[in-house]
């Protein structure tokens, strides 16, 4: 397996260069993940398919990552820098100094398994009219499955686009279709958007706002196998990581732009999308104790109030914040109960 050994610098200027296109770019944004950056590469480099170019953005890192980028003894390999401004802003200046078709985008903290371009290329090839594909994909230290509990929740494998009769289920679900570890986009898509929302230096949600234009507008291809390794137990930015309080996503709070991009016939989709997600947001906001952004939310989305049993739990919550641990007990041990009652019910059928 090829891996990275020590090379003199690789570090470029500048946007769009080189002789022959790839047939796919891959995108790293880099902060501070020196002690991640050579297991994102060395997957990279392990691919099957070898056809591609790598672009790492280093954004204002303070430690040693972009060193050991320079350190790689690869070709294809280029490292750009700029002062911090957010991973937005890092994937879309990687994605115009891009230079193939395809483009791909790769937390510097996650991996890829070795046969992610290969297959996810070779779709994209073979189904001209899918305007990316996504696979499955693991997560965390125990490689728990995505992609077959997509499948379950109604999302099939296969070519795919948002139906206009989608229930409530599938649409909740259907945004976990995009990963930024196991995506790969025809870069047109991602250039008619304006690239990942970048504004403000945001780093939380700025993935979403952009899938969520594709996901209205766009067939897809859903590869269920997981072809990607998502570390989440190395971020530091989404609901997983340590943080005690979340910011508002910009899909909540810049709409406009969603509406505009949005064809006609899937705003009432779009609608009901933001009404799910800003229920969510508000959930987390109260149990962050972060009760005056719930309450914007709620004036912001009165599209809440539709799900009557969802916005009665919201409003119990809000008067009684002391009951949501207890709650939260009572549910673990309801389901700690489900599993010794099933697990006897195994054992009494196998005698």
């Amino acid at each position: 397996m090829q891996t990275c050994t020590d090379k003199t610098s690789n570090t470029v200027s500048g946007t769009r260069a080189g002789t022959a296109a790839p047939e796919v770019s891959v995108i790293i944004p880099l902060f501070n993940k020196a002690g991640f950056i050579r297991r994102a590469l060395d997957s990279v480099l392990a691919q099957t398919h070898a056809d591609f170019e790598v672009i790492v953005v280093d954004d204002g890192s303070q430690d040693d990552g972009p060193h050991l980028v320079n350190s790689c003894i690869d070709e294809r390999i280029r490292l750009v820098r700029q002062e911090n401004a957010g991973p937005g802003a890092a994937r879309n200046k990687g994605t115009h100094m891009s230079r193939a078709a395809l483009v791909t985008y790769l937390d510097a903290d996650d991996e890829w398994m070795p046969h992610f371009l290969e297959r996810s290329v070779r779709t994209l090839n073979e189904n001209p009219d899918c305007d990316f594909v996504a696979s499955g994909y693991y997560i965390g230290p125990h490689k728990a499955e995505r992609g077959r509990q997509l499948t379950g929740h109604g999302i099939p494998a296969g070519p795919w686009r948002m139906p206009l009769d989608v229930s409530n289920e599938q649409l909740s679900y259907a945004l976990g279709v995009f990963h930024a570890c196991s995506t790969v986009y025809r870069r047109w898509v991602v250039e008619k958007y304006g690239g990942f929302y970048s504004k403000n230096r945001c780093n939380y949600g700025e993935d979403v706002y952009l899938w969520l234009q594709m996901l209205f507008s766009h067939k897809c291809y859903r590869i269920e196998e997981p072809l990607a390794w998502y570390h989440c137990e190395a971020s530091e930015l989404g609901l997983s990581s340590a943080r005690k309080s979340f910011p508002i996503e910009p899909s909540l709070i810049d709409v406009e732009p969603l509406y505009r991009n949005c064809p006609s016939a899937y705003r009432p989709l779009l609608d009901r999308w933001l009404g799910i997600h800003a229920r969510r947001a508000v959930h987390l906001s109260i149990e962050t104790a972060e009760m005056d952004k719930a309450k914007q939310l709620l004036r912001t989305f009165p599209q809440i109030k539709r799900w009557k049993w969802e916005y009665l739990k919201i409003r119990i919550k809000m008067h009684f914040p002391w009951l949501i641990p207890v709650a939260r007990s009572a549910t673990a041990g309801v389901g700690r109960l489900k599993s010794l009652a099933a697990s006897i019910l195994r054992r009494s059928n196998d005698e």
